[in-house]
């Protein structure tokens, strides 16, 4: 009864896993607005974290197939194969989700600091527009454009 449940828990955790890879992996890269790329960051992260609080699980399976192993051999060998399935696929979908999650991570850090240096042009010409306007009204116009320009 115990090897029965076993199975079925590692069918259980296998499911989960080909849920979790379609609904977070399968997902296309292409985000139209910052905000949509936002909310897959904070999406990933959430995935993240719940694919790792399923390694509790994965550990209490593993210790509880190897108990079963040892008491009885030739139900827990079929199971410690299952097992080593599972565990692969678990690992796997760690790696390629906490990927994934990097690189949503990368792309929206490079947003900001873009966003950054945008800032920084913008206030940079509004000064440039600004001493330009500044010296339309002065007799040397040209000399003093050229020495606004020189400051800036």
């Amino acid at each position: 009864e115990k090897a029965v449940n076993l199975k079925k828990d590692l069918a259980e955790m296998q499911e989960w896993m080909t849920q979790a890879e379609e609904e977070y992996l399968e997902k296309d890269f292409e985000y139209k607005s910052p905000e949509e790329l936002e909310n897959a960051v904070e999406e990933m992260k959430r995935a993240k974290e719940d694919v790792l609080q399923k390694e509790v699980r994965v550990k209490i399976l593993k210790d509880n197939i190897k108990m079963l192993a040892a008491k009885v051999p030739s139900s827990g060998q079929d199971l410690a194969t299952e097992l080593n399935v599972v565990l692969e696929n678990y690992q796997l979908l760690c790696n390629r989700i906490r990927g994934k999650c990097h690189t949503l991570e990368e792309v929206w850090s490079c947003w900001i600091e873009l966003l950054q240096y945008l800032d920084l042009e913008t206030a940079w010409l509004n000064n440039l527009e600004e001493r330009v306007q500044m010296t339309e009204n002065l007799p040397d116009k040209l000399d003093a454009v050229n020495d606004a320009l020189e400051v800036l």
